[in-house]
């Protein structure tokens, strides 16, 4: 991300920009969550609250289906019995995938106020 900082900025419109870790959330700011990294955009007094939460909400839901899949898939004895050591251990690992996902997205939607 640093070395694209200059494009990055350039798309945002300007402004500065932050990359590394340990950084704090600003307040009032979309947020995602990308290959298992926070994404942050300041829009103070540009974001609209409610419409955040929805997004927020939405996309908690959504993930939670897909988690539901694959603990459903993970318990069933067919698959358990019969699939792949390697297969079986993707499974688990979308499985945490899932669960850091939604736990940071709810943590987002936590911080709405």
């Amino acid at each position: 991300l640093e070395v694209n900082r200059t494009a990055l900025e350039s798309i945002a419109k300007g402004g500065t920009s932050s990359f590394g870790t340990g950084l704090e959330k600003p307040g009032y700011a979309a947020s995602s969550v990308v290959q298992g990294q926070d994404i942050f955009v300041p829009l103070k007094g540009l974001i609209d609250v409610d419409v955040e939460r929805a997004r927020l909400s939405k996309e908690i839901a959504r993930l939670e289906g897909q988690l539901a899949g694959v603990e459903s898939k993970l318990t069933n004895p067919n698959f358990a019995g019969k699939a792949p050591a390697d297969i079986i251990q993707k499974e688990k690992d979308k499985k945490e995938n899932f669960k850091e996902t939604i736990a940071k997205l709810q943590a987002s939607l936590n911080e709405l106020v």
